[in-house]
Parts: C-alpha cells; structure tokens; sequence
C-alpha cells in the first residue's frame, strides 16, 4: 500500500512541477513582467500552495 502511496504523491509532486514551469513561461512571456516580479509571484504561488496543500 505505501508504493501506491508514494508513487501518487511522486505524480503530483511531477504535476506541480509542469504547472510551475508553465505559470514561470507565461510570465516570462508578458511584455513589461521583469524577472523581479516572475520571482515574486512564484514565491507567493509557492507559499499558497504549502499552506494549502
């Protein structure tokens, strides 16, 4: 039971990491958004995502 376990939080962990990478390459695409503000906003996606599962 604790492999199934451990690969579906190995898949999410996977499918947080693919929507990080497309929410960076969105921003990063926006005309004025500098790299300051990517940051930023990753940060605050980050922390609301550990807060909130």
């Amino acid at each position: 039971m604790a492999k199934k376990s451990d690969d579906m939080q190995a898949a999410q962990e996977k499918d947080r990491e693919k929507w990080m990478a497309r929410f960076q390459l969105c921003l990063v695409k926006q005309p004025g958004v500098d790299r300051q503000v990517v940051l930023q906003a990753i940060k605050e996606v980050t922390a609301h995502c550990d807060e909130t599962g």
